[in-house]
């Protein structure tokens, strides 16, 4: 007689079982010796909690992504604000007192000057079109050379630089 079928709720009790026994490093067949399962039975639903894992990580990095989009078009914002303030007319005001007949008088200037606006504002706002395009992938990847040791003599060595079209710096020892 096969085992009857499991309900959806048992099912997902025994994905549970599973999966602490697989990380406890089970074999698939201790695993169905315990559970009374066949070790297809097991097999299939180590397939399914993979992919539910995997899709968990998936659904995570996402979440991960988007906070960090987030986090970043925030201070994006606050540095374009204080780039905007910075380049605002600043008002200077000095106050000046002297004494006079009638007593001490207080004289204030008030001198506006134009900003030109602080420049790592900028900076900022670049870092953070920077790291957005890194966390996109939306950056050229960056060439790198492949440096390999190779063997060979002197004279190969010469022959590869003038088909390359490199030049070969001379270095002389100063005479004594």
């Amino acid at each position: 007689m096969p085992p009857r079928k499991r309900t959806p709720a048992e099912r997902e009790l025994s994905l549970i079982r599973i999966a602490e026994l697989f990380v406890q490093r089970r074999s698939q067949s201790e695993i169905a010796r315990e559970l009374g399962l066949s070790r297809s039975q097991i097999q299939r639903d180590l397939q399914l909690i993979r992919s539910r894992w995997q899709q968990a990580q998936v659904t995570e990095f996402n979440a991960a992504v988007q906070e960090e989009l987030v986090r970043l078009a925030h201070l994006e914002r606050v540095a374009w604000d204080a780039w905007e303030r910075s380049r605002q007319v600043a008002e200077r005001r000095t106050k000046s007192r002297r004494e006079t007949s009638s007593g001490p008088q207080t004289k204030v200037s008030i001198v506006e000057e134009e900003q030109v606006g602080n420049p790592r504002f900028l900076d900022r706002i670049a870092w953070c079109v920077q790291m957005r395009s890194r966390i996109l992938g939306l950056e050229a990847p960056i060439k790198t050379a492949n440096l390999h040791i190779l063997e060979m003599s002197e004279q190969e060595l010469v022959e590869q630089e003038q088909r390359l079209g490199l030049e070969r710096p001379e270095f002389r020892l100063p005479h004594r």
